[in-house]
């Protein structure tokens, strides 16, 4: 090699231009190709979709820049993207302002701040409405739940249908604990669970414990279970099977039977059963 001053070298700054680099290790002249400098590690840095890198070529003190999609928050698949949403993964639209998709399959929040879970096909059209999973179930009320299944909607305000298959809460603050085809139309109706149970709009403050084929309707404050009741009475309260109300703030049953009951009436309040021998007194 040449006596020659560093200054007087040509400056290269690719590699690729550079043959070898010559130096000495302290006994000997040496030469090295600029590929076997620095032992590997990153060759490039590629940009992806939403991503700028300065420089370009990635090369010395690199920053990268991640964009948010236009200012609609972070999208995946398919999100048509409202105002801060967000659509994780899956398929699905967030469509309403700082609505949530998490997963699933075609499923939509639309409404203000909705959630949908992921499953399949479920909607969460409400102001803070929340469509947690299942199968072609919709939250269109006011702050509205449905936890899954299959076919359920609460679309009353503040009203939930926790699981089951075509159960629907329409009454605000009504709620459908699940089972097949239960209706809870009156605000702050409750039905358990069975099957084709009723609570009629109207009835409020009514209950179905469970059973099939159960309809409340009347003033409300009324309970049932059991099979094929009917009430139509305010405060009614039926435990049995094909019974019929016909007065209001009256329990109704069908064969009855007493287990326990007390032998004489002593120290017993005023409407109280006891039994004398084989015959029952009220007091």
């Amino acid at each position: 090699m040449a006596n020659l001053k560093f200054s007087e070298f040509t400056e290269q700054t690719d590699p690729a231009n550079v043959a070898f680099v010559v130096g000495y290790d302290g006994a000997t002249n040496v030469r090295i190709d600029p590929a076997n400098i620095g032992g590997g590690g990153v060759t490039s840095v590629i940009a992806g979709t939403n991503v700028t890198i300065s420089p370009v070529g990635g090369t010395g003190a690199v920053t990268i820049n991640a964009a948010g999609g236009g200012g609609a928050g972070l999208f995946e698949v398919n999100a048509t993207g409202g105002s801060q949403s967000t659509q994780r993964i899956g398929s699905g639209n967030a469509t309403g302002g700082f609505a949530t998709v998490s997963g699933g399959t075609a499923c939509t929040a639309s409404g203000y701040r909705a959630f949908v879970g992921g499953g399949y096909d479920n909607t969460a059209s409400g102001y803070d409405s929340v469509s947690s999973g299942g199968y072609e179930n919709e939250s269109s009320g006011r702050r509205a739940f449905v936890g899954g299944g299959d076919g359920n909607t609460a679309s009353g305000p503040y009203s939930s249908t926790v699981g089951g298959n075509g159960n629907s809460a329409v009454g605000s603050r009504s709620s459908v604990g699940g089972g097949q085809t239960n209706n809870a139309s009156a605000s702050y109706s409750v039905i358990a669970g069975g099957k084709n149970n009723t609570i009629q709009s109207g009835a409020e403050l009514s209950m179905i414990n469970g059973g099939a084929y159960c309809n409340i309707s009347g003033s409300g404050y009324s309970s049932a279970s059991g099979y094929q009741i009917t009430i139509t009475n305010k405060a009614a309260h039926v435990l049995g099977s094909y019974i019929t109300s016909d007065r209001d703030n009256t329990t109704f049953v069908s064969n009855l039977s007493i287990k326990s009951i007390p032998t004489s009436a002593a120290g017993l309040p005023s409407g109280s059963v006891w039994s004398n021998g084989n015959v029952l007194n009220i007091v």
